[in-house]
């Protein structure tokens, strides 16, 4: 959509053009290309944005200007030589101002370069933060006083010392860290830093690990996480650990921040850091603290990181999180504080449901392409269903964590309930993982029990737990799964549970470890479970006798795959209503299963 505005551009010869603006598809190459070339032309570069606006000549289409939004945050004001007399910047701000108070942004943040500053404080922004290349300012100019003046309200008497901390998660480095540095001081604030997208645990999960973890430690205070501390606002490069010529001038703006800001209203005398041996951005960041903060009458003292007993490696969050997504669960485990393991093995269920969820395309099943034979479904909604289940998981994985004899199933049973009412609110009532919230709850449980009490967590010893617990539950009546068992004398959820899901272990987890190096596997692993499961969705939607063709259809596909096939068995199954959604929780169930056991 094209908006003229009151700006007209005069050209060499005379000629006056009118000038309109436009939203920047973000996936456009062709017009990303554009905008490089104007912010390379401002000694600027492109950052993730989730929205960007153009104002092109009308005649020539030629781009004019731009800014974007990245978060709360304007970035990438950039002005052609041709145009930098029209105001355009002021203009580019003003309509994002206008897009961010749409999208309830109550306080818009800024980076610019300092020669810019009279612009935006004639707009209403003001000053935070200063760099000897850029500066940092703010729209509300309230926001950074209600946050130092809740910092001021945490004050302690004596000597203090701060830690800001990501801890995502937090790791027994952390811990050691945090007990190190509260030895050398009467008080200990850990401020938290701030949720962003790059983080694999939300701020939520993050603040409730710290403020388990620092509960009887009297002499230590979890503090709020804002924009003012390594934010994505004040240092956006640490979140995508790219070190450049802007990371130093991020490092400077955070750290002024903190000394002029942050460190006065809490009467903070120390900076506690762990070293960093592997990081090259956040050795940078060290080397900024002892450089800078001393200068401000800010002692620094990097304490050496925590290494691990029976191997010269040092404990790190960024280590945990790559064993985590490596597929080295227990490895994670081990480097983990206490209180985020329960949090690790949720997140290692819902990333089983999430690779179900991503593979694209599926015969009849909601992917990143379509929503499959589901009218009421999409990717979106199965994302939130997805996060909302990883509540359910971290507490089933607390619960199985804190006996030794296997977990109580009146317990689990309790917590899979409010898990699905949690999943139906997410979802505005749609059962999107009612199956796999069972399966995966209980196979989880089974694997937390295991691992606590130190019984070696095989394909053989799990297996058996699963069947044990599941036969402590009763069958529902009220199910798709248990009308079908009715009608046609075919195991249910429940009875494949009470086997310990013997075709997973003797069929699909063997086959897995055969194909997974190989091209195609997650889509042959779906395609081999369709063909052996009875998938008690698929009996349900067309009944027997075509749940028949459809575990045929999936064999041939299997013996002569391609995607093409593939594509065209998803517009059938999409035609004719058919989605095996008991082989997709049976998929996501055998990646936890293969990622958990030590065989």
């Amino acid at each position: 959509m094209l908006t003229v505005t009151d700006c007209l551009l005069t050209l060499p010869n005379g000629e006056m053009h009118p000038i309109v603006w436009r939203e920047i598809p973000l996936n456009s190459t062709y017009f990303l290309k554009q905008v490089d070339h104007l912010l390379t032309d401002n000694e600027l570069n492109r950052p993730p944005l989730n929205y960007l606006i153009g104002m092109y000549d009308e005649e020539t289409d030629e781009l004019l200007a731009c800014g974007g939004l990245g978060g709360s945050t304007i970035q990438c004001v950039a002005v052609s030589p041709a145009a930098r007399s029209l105001n355009l910047a002021g203009k580019i701000v003003t309509l994002l101002l206008t897009r961010a108070s749409q999208a309830g942004l109550s306080n818009v943040t800024v980076f610019t370069k300092p020669e810019n500053k009279a612009l935006f404080i004639s707009m209403g922004f003001h000053l935070v933060a200063q760099a000897q290349r850029a500066i940092m300012l703010e729209h509300d100019r309230r926001a950074l006083k209600r946050y130092v003046d809740y910092l001021t309200s945490l004050q302690r008497g004596g000597v203090c010392g701060a830690i800001v901390m990501n801890a995502n998660p937090l790791t027994r480095g952390h811990l050691y860290l945090i007990n190190r540095a509260r030895e050398q001081v009467d008080h200990l604030f850990i401020i938290l830093v701030a949720d962003n997208p790059h983080n694999l645990f939300s701020y939520a999960e993050r603040h409730e690990i710290l403020e388990k973890a620092v509960q009887t430690m009297n002499n230590v205070t979890l503090v709020e996480g804002s924009i003012y501390s390594v934010s994505a606002a004040t240092f956006p490069s640490y979140f995508i650990k790219e070190k450049s010529a802007v990371s130093a001038t991020h490092i400077e703006l955070d750290l002024n921040l903190f000394a002029e800001h942050l460190a006065p209203a809490l009467k903070v005398s120390k900076r506690f850091v762990g070293s960093e041996p592997d990081d090259e951005l956040t050795a940078a960041y060290n080397e900024g603290m002892h450089r800078l903060l001393p200068t401000q009458g800010i002692e620094v003292i990097e304490i050496p990181r925590c290494k691990q007993a029976a191997e010269d490696n040092c404990i790190s969050a960024s280590r945990l999180r790559k064993a985590l997504t490596g597929g080295k669960l227990l490895q994670a485990l081990d480097w983990a504080a206490p209180e985020s393991v329960p949090f690790i093995w949720s997140k290692a269920a819902t990333a089983a449901l999430q690779a179900e969820l991503d593979l694209t395309p599926k015969p009849g099943l909601v992917d990143r392409h379509n929503s499959g034979a589901h009218s009421d479904m999409d990717y979106a909604l199965m994302r939130s269903s997805i996060c909302a289940l990883g509540q359910s998981f971290c507490r089933i994985a607390e619960v199985a964590s804190h006996t030794p004899t296997l977990p109580d199933c009146t317990q689990l049973a309790a917590i899979g309930r409010e898990g699905e009412q949690q999943m139906l609110k997410a979802t505005r009532g749609v059962n999107t993982h009612k199956g796999a919230l069972f399966a995966m709850g209980l196979t989880l449980a089974a694997a937390v029990h295991l691992h606590t009490t130190k019984l070696p967590l095989n394909t053989e010893h799990l297996q058996n737990t699963i069947a044990r617990l599941a036969a402590c539950f009763t069958r529902p009546a009220d199910t798709h799964g248990a009308t079908i068992h009715r009608q046609y004398g075919v195991p249910g959820a429940l009875d494949n549970a009470r086997t310990g899901y013997a075709q997973l272990f003797n069929q699909w987890l063997p086959f897995w470890k055969q194909q997974q190096h190989t091209p195609d596997a997650l889509y042959r692993l779906l395609l081999y479970i369709m063909s052996t499961l009875v998938d008690t969705n698929v009996l349900h939607r067309v009944g027997n006798r075509r749940a028949a063709e459809v575990k045929s259809e999936a064999k041939h596909l299997l013996e002569n795959f391609t995607l093409n096939q593939l594509e065209q068995l998803d517009r059938i199954y999409i035609e004719q209503n058919i989605s095996p959604g008991g082989a997709a929780d049976m998929l996501a169930l055998t990646l936890f299963i293969a990622a958990v056991c030590t065989e």
